[in-house]
């Protein structure tokens, strides 16, 4: 098997990195706008070739397309002039699809296929450089609808999900439109509402007291802004549609506020509760999670030397330190964050065997 990645930063090096970690006989190869992308690569083992726009790819089995969509047309373009096997399988990694699909369809008249393809797993980190193999475990990743006049379809779908498999994410097949509406409301408008509360205080008043609360409500406003203009507006009916159902919402909650209405403010705020303690804690988001941990510490020097190498005698890697100025309820705290379970549950431990106070986030 033979498989071309398109575009290799964050989304696209992680695919080849979980792909090359599983050791199965498949041949990677590479392409990027960006020249130094292309090298750190081939230099990390990330992809077994890099290739250029005037490279043959009449080998190629599977074309993965991880670059923004507003580059798709001149993509499909390039692969509708190039000399490919018949039964080429193209697919994206993209957040948007119906408008994928719309595109390929225009270019390619049917005449190869695309399954379009989607992991909700990113973080607020890009380029090649913060892509890991671990990416894209216990993420669902949606398929979805190719054309209707692909022969062989089921093969088709299954000789893809062969790949997709190899990086442990759950597999979803899904109408591209039902995708769209699904991925607006769980996706892009909380990027959005992440956005609006951050530049909410943006007036020199509030930022010095933000806490950790604002902070992980606010976390994905860390996205690339010029990736995330490029979602919105691929999905911007979807988005419009239900924007205007948080409009309406907030309407509400503006009301019952107004009009003291104490019983229905304590019912919205109580479904909210219910209905997040559904939420799957086994799947990952579209934002990698960091695993924290608050430490209560009293307020003197050498306090924070102390945490740090205790961990480090255990070998835990610590991904972020936060001294924590403006948490209610307690005077002085560390945030701690851990990139995975395993370093957190290592971290959990030494502290508790040096009875440091703390609390799991």
């Amino acid at each position: 098997m033979k498989i071309l990645i398109y575009g290799l930063g964050l989304i696209g090096g992680s695919l080849g990195k979980s792909l090359k970690s599983n050791k199965q006989n498949i041949q990677i190869c590479g392409y990027d706008v960006d020249k130094n992308t292309l090298q750190y690569a081939i230099d990390n083992h990330i992809v077994d070739e890099i290739i250029d726009l005037e490279s043959s790819i009449e080998d190629i089995d599977i074309v993965f397309i991880a670059s923004p969509l507003k580059s798709y047309e001149n993509i499909f373009k390039w692969l509708r002039n190039k000399k490919t096997k018949a039964d080429i399988i193209i697919t994206d990694l993209g957040s948007v699809k119906s408008k994928a699909h719309k595109l390929f369809e225009s270019i390619f008249q049917n005449e190869r296929t695309f399954i379009g393809g989607h992991p909700m797993a990113g973080s607020d980190k890009s380029g090649i450089k913060n892509s890991t193999g671990s990416l894209f475990e216990n993420a669902v990743y949606f398929l979805t609808n190719p054309n209707i006049h692909i022969k062989d379809l089921e093969f088709q779908y299954e000789k893809l999900e062969s790949i997709i498999k190899l990086t442990k994410a759950k597999i979803l097949r899904i109408d591209s439109q039902k995708h769209d509406k699904i991925v607006s409301k769980v996706s892009h408008i909380p990027h959005i509402m992440a956005s609006i509360l951050v530049n909410s205080v943006d007036d020199n008043e509030c930022i010095d007291y933000v806490g950790t609360g604002f902070k992980d409500t606010t976390r994905i406003a860390s996205g690339n802004p010029e990736l995330w203009t490029d979602i919105i507006m691929s999905n911007s009916h979807e988005i419009v549609e239900n924007i205007d159902v948080l409009i309406d919402g907030l309407q509400n909650m503006k009301s019952n506020i107004q009009r003291k209405k104490e019983d229905q403010i304590r019912y919205e705020l109580d479904k909210s509760k219910k209905l997040r303690a559904e939420i799957p804690k086994h799947l990952k988001d579209n934002i990698s999670p960091l695993y924290d941990i608050i430490i209560d510490v009293k307020d003197r020097p050498g306090v924070l030397g102390e945490v740090t190498t205790l961990l480090g005698i255990v070998n835990v890697n610590i991904k972020q330190i936060e001294i924590l100025n403006s948490r209610e309820g307690y005077h002085g705290a560390l945030r701690l964050c851990f990139e995975d379970i395993e370093n957190l549950n290592k971290g959990v431990k030494a502290l508790e065997f040096a009875d440091f106070k703390f609390d799991i986030c």
